[in-house]
């Protein structure tokens, strides 16, 4: 997945389909793009995010020369625009000397729906390296900040690829194009709580959350679970995001406290154990 970074206007306009050829120089990082590949837009305004679909790329030495071959209501420029529009309005984005150094491009896209995509699977073999890439980026991601500094920096991907080989059952993994984008571990209690599950993990690439694949994650385990009477998981306290997130799922907190020592001398972690009423949901 290539990712872009968009101004707001043009990133709302590719939102509402009156932009679909996106302008950009062909350097060492956009010639790698190509028809079928999928690109992430990143507001920088309020950091939203949209995935599109590439169609076709046009290539060409300069921005001269894409102005007279493409169709610039398609590039961004509104109708009233296009009678004053000209090549060097892009320079300054890029300057003459890097169209004429790498050639620029015209990128046709079009917006898609990324849950329409996402395949939920049961883990395989083949997904041991990036269900195992999925928690150690995950966790740098959610905990700096949250976690003591010392204890996360033992945490190594090797590591987290390990964990995935050795529990490689009850795991689900969301893919993109066969790539783990995120993932979620399940089983029965294990405080042995009576008609209880449990959901150990739900981590997901924070470039990929707001997409609803949090909610398709944990809606599985709750497929999968669907023998219990209620539902349990621990979160790390200070995790406001995921805290507020499971709120709004429809988690509460139980008031069960879980500490646990670690391997940094005189740092605890702390998990609060949130529980779901399965029955309700039914």
């Amino acid at each position: 997945m290539h990712k872009m970074n968009l101004n707001n206007e043009p990133f709302q306009m590719i939102k509402d389909n009156t932009k679909t050829i996106e302008l950009r120089l062909n350097d060492e990082k956009r010639s790698k793009i190509k028809t079928g590949d999928y690109i992430l837009f990143i507001n920088t305004k309020d950091k939203s995010k949209m995935i599109v679909e590439v169609l076709k790329i046009s290539k060409f030495e300069n921005f001269e020369e894409l102005y007279k071959k493409l169709p610039l209501d398609k590039c961004g420029y509104k109708e009233e625009e296009i009678e004053y529009a000209k090549a060097a309005d892009m320079n300054d984005y890029y300057s003459t000397e890097q169209q004429a150094k790498y050639g620029v491009l015209g990128i046709h896209i079009k917006r898609v729906e990324i849950k329409e995509m996402i395949k939920l699977e049961d883990m395989r073999k083949e997904h041991y390296e990036g269900k195992g890439y999925v928690h150690y980026q995950s966790w740098n991601e959610t905990y700096t900040g949250i976690m003591n500094q010392e204890f996360l920096d033992k945490r190594s991907l090797e590591k987290c690829i390990l964990i995935a080989e050795k529990y490689p059952v009850n795991t689900i993994v969301a893919t993109l194009n066969n790539n783990v984008l995120g993932f979620a571990a399940f089983n029965q209690s294990s405080d042995n709580l009576e008609l209880t599950g449990e959901i150990y993990a739900i981590y997901i690439l924070e470039d990929y959350q707001n997409f609803g694949i949090g909610k398709m994650l944990l809606n599985e385990c709750f497929k999968r679970l669907k023998e219990y009477k209620n539902i349990v998981l621990y979160v790390l306290e200070g995790n406001e995001k995921a805290i507020n997130w499971y709120i709004k799922q429809g988690f509460y907190f139980d008031e069960k406290v879980k500490i646990e020592e670690t391997s940094v001398k005189g740092y605890n972690l702390v998990e609060l154990r949130m529980k779901y009423d399965l029955e309700k949901k039914a």
